[in-house]
């Protein structure tokens, strides 16, 4: 049997974005490390990927940001 699954590429999603910090700030540029696929806040030859989209009472936390991607 074939399976069929339809996924969402925007929006705003939680992911690890290992040089961030609680002091990170709302809308930051995050970008992607090509050779690792690794997410990083680090622009020097590194692809834009979003931006830090906090909702409103988010629980900041070390190395995850809530990244919006596309629209």
């Amino acid at each position: 049997a074939t399976l069929d699954a339809t996924l969402a590429y925007d929006g705003t999603w939680e992911l690890p974005v290992a040089t961030s910090t609680t002091a990170t700030a709302q809308g930051a540029q995050v970008y992607i490390i090509t050779a690792s696929n690794a997410l990083t806040l680090v622009a020097s030859g590194n692809t834009a990927y979003g931006r830090v989209d906090y909702p409103l009472d988010y629980k900041k936390v070390n190395g995850i940001l809530p990244v919006r991607i596309g629209a």
